[in-house]
């Protein structure tokens, strides 16, 4: 809400900008994470750059700069940060939103000093930290052509929660979720391929490194890349059946949704739920056409 209310650029940056022009010269002085400034009490005459007076306004707040998260936010950093901001915000609801404290990479990592990781931070801390919060928001946008499932970090991000058994909740924009919805009813094949079409070997990262680091790992990982693909699908999959369901609910929903629906719960094994969306193609249909329709 500072950043956005405060600075009228901020408003059309995308999330690199905001860390490259906002984050990284406030800290110039902390040299530490946004988060860990704040939380020691970030002096008035260390502040730096645009975002001098953010440590007043969080005091003015009466609220706590850190907590234990309540949720993981994956996205990208291509994205503008307002329409970021505004896909969690409609997302974060239940018992995140009575805590909301969410874990952002711009505000918890530290981004004015790269950090040495351990070789195995991935699959250890990364995930562990993954498994600990419980709850992972991908803002999943634009949904014709979602950028994080082209990024190598939110593809593992992905597959961390799904592999720890975290869950997995989709965020997107007011009128992008709309678009969704109404490609879901018309469409649903197309929507399905273009949400599984995973492949970590063609992911990318800003940092070469990281990249390589990951797609090293997913090579290293029993099975190797096609394997990681898979189980990264797989909870995209449960997410869309459950869109999917959703989109069906109402009375006006196709057959032909209600059969692509049911196909896909079928192949999940949520055999209950397909066999409802089958017989209710069926009964559509011979309303439409007769009983003795061949």
């Amino acid at each position: 809400a500072f950043f956005t209310s405060n600075f009228t650029r901020c408003r059309s940056m995308i999330t690199k900008d905001v860390v490259e022009e906002l984050i990284k010269p406030y800290l110039e002085v902390a040299r530490s994470s946004l988060c860990e400034a704040l939380e020691a009490g970030m002096r008035k005459e260390d502040e730096r750059g645009p975002l001098m007076g953010l440590a007043a306004f969080v005091a003015d707040k009466g609220i706590a700069p850190v907590k234990r998260a309540t949720a993981f936010v994956s996205h990208a950093w291509k994205y503008v940060f307002q329409d970021l901001s505004a896909a969690v915000e409609a997302e974060v609801e239940g018992e995140v939103k009575a805590s909301p404290y969410l874990w952002l990479d711009i505000c918890t990592v530290n981004q004015v000093e790269q950090q040495q990781l351990p070789k195995d931070y991935f699959y250890s801390t990364f995930k562990r930290g993954i498994e600990s919060i419980g709850h992972t928001i991908l803002v999943l946008q634009p949904w014709a052509d979602p950028i994080p499932l082209k990024r190598s970090w939110c593809l593992w991000e992905i597959h961390s929660t799904s592999a720890t058994g975290a869950t997995l909740q989709v965020a997107m924009g007011a009128s992008e979720r709309a678009d969704f919805q109404n490609a879901l009813r018309t469409k649903f094949d197309g929507v399905y391929d273009l949400l599984t079409r995973i492949d970590v070997e063609k992911a990318e990262a800003w940092g070469k490194d990281d990249q390589e680091t990951i797609l090293q790992l997913a090579r290293e990982a029993d099975g190797g890349t096609s394997r990681l693909n898979g189980e990264i699908k797989e909870p995209l999959r449960e997410w869309l059946a459950q869109a999917g369901l959703e989109a069906s609910a109402s009375e006006d929903a196709t057959p032909f949704l209600l059969n692509r629906v049911g196909t896909l719960l079928k192949d999940l094994g949520r055999l209950n739920e397909a066999e409802g969306c089958f017989r209710r193609a069926l009964e559509a249909r011979e309303a439409t056409l007769g009983e003795n329709h061949p």
